[in-house]
Order: C-alpha cells, then structure tokens, then sequence
C-alpha cells in the first residue's frame, strides 16, 4: 500500500491556503533547481482556488510571473467542443 499522507482541512479557506503555501513552495524549490516552474493544473474549483490565493499578497510580489510555464489540462476525455471542456 502507499503511505501517502491524508490532508484534511476545517474548510475552503484553510484548504486554499495550503494549496498556495504548497505551490509557491514548488515554485521556489523549483526555480532555485532549475531557474523556471513548470506545473499542470486542471480546470475547476481547486484552480478557482489555487488563482484566488496566489494572486493576492503575500504570494503576489513573491511570484515571478516570468518564470512560470503553465499547461492548462483536462482529466476527462471530452470533446475540445464540449461544453463541459476546459479547453474554452
């Protein structure tokens, strides 16, 4: 079996939080390794989440927007003409 821990948060605050915290800390171990942060994420509400926090301080003017590759993904195997497609 995995040992992978469970998380488990008092609500979407907190759970937002976490996630930035866990990202941005991605983003510096990352930039310091390589000198750029390469993440895919899927559309939804823990993007929803994720842009909420990191787009407002602390993590806004710690973020070097330029560094950043982003590839927007879709877990569902859906039509790109779907109106349900994160590809909209």
């Amino acid at each position: 079996m995995f040992d992978t821990p469970v998380n488990t948060f008092e609500d979407e605050t907190e759970l937002a939080e976490a996630l930035a915290n866990y990202v941005v800390t991605c983003y510096k171990e990352a930039i310091e390794t390589r000198g750029r942060f390469a993440i895919a994420l899927t559309g939804g509400s823990a993007l929803s989440m994720l842009t909420r926090m990191i787009t407002k301080e602390p993590f806004l003017s710690y973020i070097d927007w330029s560094k950043w590759f982003l590839f927007v993904v879709d877990d569902r195997c859906i039509h790109l003409e779907s109106p349900c497609s994160n590809y909209h």
